[in-house]
């Protein structure tokens, strides 16, 4: 519904021919050249959509054209904040629309509704933060998202670091600390995660590829069967297991001959390379577990570390 025109708009009318003409029809504005506010604002409450005949329109004009007709924001070029926030108070999604929007209006637009965050190309960190702590699904919609934002997340779904690219060391350990088994997930981790994870389950040395001695002793450590996963265990690791467990002495692959004269003077064990099925398996077992996801976890060796934990 057109807006009456007021009894100041009628008065100016008298002495203004641009008054005169959008009052009559709101699209003459597209005829005028520098229209003044009055005339602009005359030409937008009687046609809100005209709005796109303004080159310079003042704020109070934005305004007018987007309040109940928050499609008018495609005309602006340049909207105020002011203008920005309206537009989301009716239409948070309309934050698409808006070329850079506002800390203050992404955040308003992802505190009335969290998937606005997939809209928003560049979200600052506080927004990234509001949409994840609502639900850390919400990190996948991040394309950079921040150490403090991913640390956020994980903490909250471990899982969530399947859509971090490149997860820091920081936010591998938090993945790994709240749930051992993710470590599979996790693309080139860091020697000192690859630690933490096999210390807190030694089964995770499965999908380590050439671990360090250092993890493989927490692996063993943690349960000396675990040799069955380890290739080609250091001399050290080969003796810890020795003097540890007599049924998993035979499961050591490459046992050395110093290892092989202690198996027989201890238990009258005699080994050869491991047969059993795990070492057999161990490659397989790696690609298939997670539906291939372990050889990504494999990675790179550790660059820090590896040297012996006591």
């Amino acid at each position: 519904m057109k807006a009456m025109p007021t009894i100041l708009e009628h008065l100016a009318a008298l002495f203004d021919k641009d008054m005169r003409a959008v009052l009559s029809n709101p699209r003459a504005i597209s005829m005028i050249a520098n229209p003044s506010a009055r005339v602009q604002m005359a030409a937008v409450r009687r046609d809100r959509s005209v709005i796109c005949f303004i080159e310079k329109p003042t704020e109070k004009v934005q305004l007018t054209a987007v309040r109940n007709a928050p499609h008018n924001i495609h005309f602006i070029t340049s909207p105020s904040e002011r203008v920005q926030l309206t537009v989301i108070g009716i239409r948070p999604s309309y934050v698409g629309f808006i070329p850079n929007p506002t800390e203050k209006v992404q955040l308003k637009a992802v505190e009335k509704r969290p998937e606005c965050i997939f809209l928003l190309q560049k979200p600052a960190e506080k927004v990234q933060l509001t949409a994840v702590l609502k639900d850390p699904r919400y990190l996948s919609a991040i394309r950079e998202p921040t150490e403090k934002v991913q640390l956020a997340a994980v903490q909250k779904n471990p899982e969530c670091i399947r859509h971090i690219a490149e997860p820091t060391e920081k936010v591998q350990h938090m993945a790994v600390q709240r749930s051992p088994d993710i470590f599979r997930q996790i693309r080139q981790p860091e020697e000192s995660v690859r630690l933490a994870a096999v210390q807190a389950k030694g089964e995770n040395i499965r999908y380590v590829s050439a671990p360090s001695e250092a993890v493989q002793l927490a692996a063993v450590r943690n349960d000396p069967m675990n040799i069955r996963y380890i290739e080609n265990p250091t001399e050290k690791v080969q003796s810890v297991v020795l003097n540890a467990d007599r049924d998993a002495a035979p499961f050591i692959s490459s046992p050395t001959e110093e290892i092989k004269r202690l198996a027989m003077e201890m238990y009258g064990l005699r080994l050869e390379n491991a047969s059993g099925p795990d070492i057999r398996n161990l490659r397989k077992l790696r690609k298939e577990s997670d539906g291939g996801r372990g050889k990504e976890t494999l990675g790179k060796a550790g660059q820090r570390g590896g040297g012996e934990t006591g």
